[in-house]
């Protein structure tokens, strides 16, 4: 039977960033004794008992673990990680500690300062979050076990990925800090440009929120007059209130929705209204985020080393896909203007270069390899046009092919492939491809008539997900969850259907995306650092000298492995030195 050590380590506050600098304690529990805390020779404690054979059990182990390595503790060859476990069984749930305590019954103490030294109620709280450890453990190991896609997904690529989590975040991305404040200024520029656009100028003064109800004087008038900075008495349903008048402000959301008549303002609405002002808009908008997300606050989160070490959380999204934050790369684009600027400012320091890989056309040709194991050929010939193509054309491209066969532009088409993919609307493709929504509804059905097996394969996924009462599972066993397919609201059942079909896509592309990384971060072990990976691509660090041999090796990991059953899978290795050029 395996020997457990459930273990928690107190830090100062700055090492959730990868600043390590001091180390509290270290709570510790094994399985049937009561929790012990300790201050003094952490190391030598903890080692003892991994050299006795103890498996230790993490919650969150991308922090404990690196903790426990970061002070010396050698040859950690077997852990569990409690949130990982609790997030595979219970993807819709939180999976903090906290959580699991009160679910437990074990709720989560508080404590002071963590940049003040070791206090006893440091420890205290220390202590009964290893017990929440054990009890987590207890309670959901058992259930992943059950499940045995689950398990196999648990140990085969979920908890060996942690190690690639760390390197990440450790090593972190190199930035050009000097030029970032240039792009940044021309961002500035760009946005007080938008400002100055004729079409938000002519926007009338709109009331500001600094109101106040009250019931009307006698005396007192209404007041229509659009004077900026003027206090006036405005109707207010039934009563009045006090308001002040203000220039149009394009960030908010119930400005912008007075003013061209919506109901909400959110950025598909704008792309959907066809209205010149709200394109103005969004691009405001879209300059603003990248100022607030990528300006200087960001900056200021680079280590002495002029690197971000950002964070990569592996227990957010239901697919399986990373997210990540501080910053959040997954939020620059990766083409236009701005994208391309930004992305140029994550370099290779002197000597050293990027290596990159970009996965080719991956989620659609994770799409045909279910409409190839899926939906009867025989019957749906068009099932295996996809299928066919990837495989005997390396330089297939769908959405010309789709094009060719549709009579259509490629833009277009390229629209609508991955319209049957996230399940978009004709209004909403439109948009995107620069057609009326009724020249792209005749798309959408010349589409169906000549590719039918796409419908007959989400048919078949939402059936099953019905039957199974909202489960189902991708194809490494992954676990989604939407039990909405069953309600009667058309909405809330459309909207669960759209993101039942994608989770096989999305969760089937998170899995290989991650199992590629694994393997190759092992085969470059000493040759090149992992620093990043964004969707499909997966970015290393490495020496000058030995960057040809290691885009060799990221090339024969990708295109030499059966990641798909019976389908290829390709991509490129590129070699550059700042984020933009290697893809």
């Amino acid at each position: 039977m395996t020997k457990l050590i459930f273990c928690d380590f107190e830090t100062n506050e700055g090492a959730v960033d990868r600043q390590l600098t001091d180390v509290w304690c270290l709570g510790y529990k094994l399985q049937g004794a009561p929790p012990q805390v300790v201050t003094d020779n952490i190391k030598d404690v903890l080692q003892s008992f991994i050299d006795d054979g103890y498996v230790p059990v993490f919650h969150n182990a991308a922090f404990d673990l690196w903790v426990a390595e970061s002070i010396g503790v050698q040859n950690i060859k077997a852990f569990h990680d409690t949130m990982l476990i609790h997030y595979l069984v219970a993807p819709t749930e939180s999976h903090s500690l906290a959580s699991l305590g009160e679910v437990l019954g074990y709720p989560k103490l508080t404590s002071s300062s963590f940049n003040d030294g070791y206090t006893e109620q440091m420890g205290t709280y220390c202590k009964r979050d290893v017990e929440i450890t054990e009890a987590a453990f207890n309670e959901y190991y058992k259930l992943l076990s059950s499940i045995k896609p689950l398990q196999s997904l648990y140990f085969s690529v979920e908890l060996p990925f942690i190690r690639c989590i760390i390197d990440m975040e450790v090593r972190g991305v190199h930035v050009d800090k000097e030029r970032w404040f240039d792009v940044l200024k021309g961002l500035e520029a760009e946005q007080l440009e938008l400002l100055d656009d004729p079409l938000l100028k002519s926007v009338p003064p709109q009331l500001g929120r600094k109101s106040k109800t009250k019931r009307m004087r006698p005396d007192e008038q209404v007041s229509t007059d659009p004077e900026i900075g003027k206090w006036c008495l405005v109707e207010h349903g039934e009563e009045y209130k006090w308001a002040m008048w203000e220039p149009f402000n394009p960030a908010s959301s119930q400005q912008v929705g007075n003013v061209l008549g919506l109901d909400k303002s959110d950025s598909d609405t704008l792309e959907e209204c066809g209205n010149p002002l709200a394109s103005i808009i969004l691009k405001y908008r879209k300059v603003t985020k990248m100022l607030s997300t990528y300006g200087e606050s960001l900056l200021k989160q680079t280590h002495a080393d002029d690197r971000l070490h950002g964070s990569y959380n592996q227990t957010v999204t239901r697919t399986g896909r990373l997210s990540s934050s501080k910053p959040n790369l997954q939020n620059i684009p990766s083409r236009g203007d701005i994208g391309g600027v930004i992305r140029s400012l994550f370099i290779a320091p002197p000597g050293r270069k990027l290596v990159s890989i970009d996965l080719d056309q991956f989620q659609l040709r994770i799409y045909s390899w279910y409409l190839h194991n899926m939906v009867d050929t025989g019957e749906f010939p068009d099932a295996d046009a996809l299928w066919l193509d990837f495989n005997n054309n390396p330089n297939a491209d769908p959405h010309q092919a789709k094009a060719d066969v549709l009579g259509i532009p490629r833009g277009v088409a390229k629209t609508l492939n991955f319209a049957v993919l996230f399940g978009a609307s004709p209004a909403k493709a439109a948009v995107t491809a620069g057609t009326t929504v009724e020249e792209m509804k005749g798309f959408f059905e010349t589409q169906d008539s000549l590719f039918p097996s796409g419908k007959v394969l989400r048919d078949t996924i939402i059936k099953a997900v019905r039957s199974n009462r909202g489960v189902l599972f991708d194809l490494y066993g992954r676990r989604g969850w939407y039990p909405e397919v069953n309600e009667s609201d058309w909405g809330l059942k459309g909207r669960a259907e759209r993101q039942a079909f994608n989770f096989i896509i999305q969760a089937t592309e998170a899995t290989i995306v991650k199992m590629i990384i694994i393997e190759a971060r092992q085969r470059l072990l000493g040759k090149a650092d992992l620093i990043m990976t964004v969707h499909d691509e997966i970015t290393f660090e490495c020496d000058l000298d030995k960057a040809e041999s290691v885009r060799v090796i990221l090339d024969d990991v990708v295109n030499n492995t059966p990641w798909l059953p019976g389908l290829k899978v390709t991509g490129t290795a590129t070699i550059g030195d700042n984020w933009h050029d290697v893809h």
